[in-house]
């Protein structure tokens, strides 16, 4: 592309030029019409002095039509062979990062990692234009380079190829990290179950039965205190029950662990 901008730069100075020598070829024709009124004898010589002047200044102007021609459709070509390179490194770099992040181990970090993941969908979004760009550059191309459309072609398709599998990387990978906070989700709820359990197995381990009136009527409060709180739980259970089922029909990455986890919460 450099190269190509170069040689631009010198046609267009070489066109300034152009410019300036037309004037002395038409100064030089108008001469050719004066000089052949004043000199009938020399005439048909003066006639066919300008005519091969007329003749190459036209050839001239010809090739540097051409050539700016040339200059232009090489211009675009490596201007979209740039934004290709540029693009299909930026996908390469993309997928590393997305794939680079590893699962979360609580609920802090999985809600950290979908919120990353989320600005990666940003960044993807706003280099939609560029692929826009490159779309349009390579169909304009395709209709003004017949030389080069083989080769634009295959660039295209690779670029649209390349893009619908960093999309597809970037949705696999949600799917991923919110399955992997519905895990975190159900290990924290299901921890602070067991915990809760564990404190009213205790509670129930107590061999104490009262020996006085008082103190029985006493630990009778408390066993229905215990079996109030036992039915609120009980709803909790429920919904961990119901969520794990869920997670597992879904086929979740994690779905032995979860129905390990299941099973031993509701035998406990």
């Amino acid at each position: 592309l450099a190269s190509v901008q170069t040689l631009q730069r010198k046609h267009d100075a070489l066109e300034r030029d152009l410019a300036a020598l037309e004037k002395k070829v038409e100064l030089l024709s108008d001469n050719a019409h004066q000089l052949s009124d004043r000199h009938h004898d020399s005439s048909d010589t003066i006639h066919a002095k300008r005519d091969e002047l007329q003749e190459a200044w036209s050839n001239l102007r010809d090739k540097a039509t051409r050539r700016k021609e040339r200059l232009d459709e090489a211009y675009h070509l490596h201007r979209f062979l740039a934004d290709y390179r540029d693009l299909i490194n930026w996908v390469t770099d993309t997928k590393s990062i997305i794939g680079a992040d590893e699962l979360a181990k609580d609920v802090a970090g999985a809600e950290a990692l979908l919120e990353r993941h989320q600005e990666h969908k940003g960044e993807i979004d706003a280099r939609e234009d560029g692929f826009s760009s490159a779309q349009n550059e390579g169909d304009l191309l395709l209709e003004s380079a017949p030389a080069s459309a083989e080769e634009v072609r295959g660039k295209l398709a690779t670029l649209e190829a390349e893009k619908r599998s960093l999309l597809c990387l970037w949705e696999e990978r949600r799917i991923l990290y919110e399955q992997c906070m519905d895990l975190q989700l159900y290990f924290r709820d299901t921890e602070q179950a067991e915990t809760w359990m564990a404190k009213q197995e205790a509670f129930l381990e107590n061999r104490d039965v009262g020996d006085t009136l008082d103190s029985v009527e006493a630990l009778i409060c408390k066993h229905d205190d215990f079996d109030k709180s036992l039915a609120a739980q009980e709803m909790k259970i429920n919904n961990l029950d119901e969520f794990a089922s869920k997670l597992i029909a879904n086929e979740h990455y994690a779905a032995d662990d979860i129905a390990r986890r299941q099973e031993s919460l509701l035998k406990r």
